[in-house]
């Protein structure tokens, strides 16, 4: 796990590291989502596929493939 320190912009703004933006796929004009969670902030990218709809599509696999783990659903998101 990376810790980088960057200071806040007069704005308000926090930049994002390049090696962070490049790993987690974060590009200019992009949305990002930005949650408040317990530890702090988390930002991550939106889910671009609704969870109904992946479920829609395993349903109708379900005789090539008998169970669809959490895992793979992060990587279907993941290659998004």
């Amino acid at each position: 796990m990376v810790q980088l320190t960057v200071k806040l912009g007069p704005k308000g703004q926090v930049l994002i590291p390049k090696l962070l933006r490049d790993e987690y796929k974060f590009y200019p004009g992009k949305d990002v989502v930005i949650k408040e969670t317990p530890d702090g902030i988390l930002i991550t990218r939106p889910r671009t596929e609704d969870p109904i709809a992946f479920l829609e599509r395993c349903a109708k696999e379900i005789g090539q493939k008998k169970a669809y783990t959490s895992k793979e659903y992060e990587e279907h998101l993941a290659k998004q």
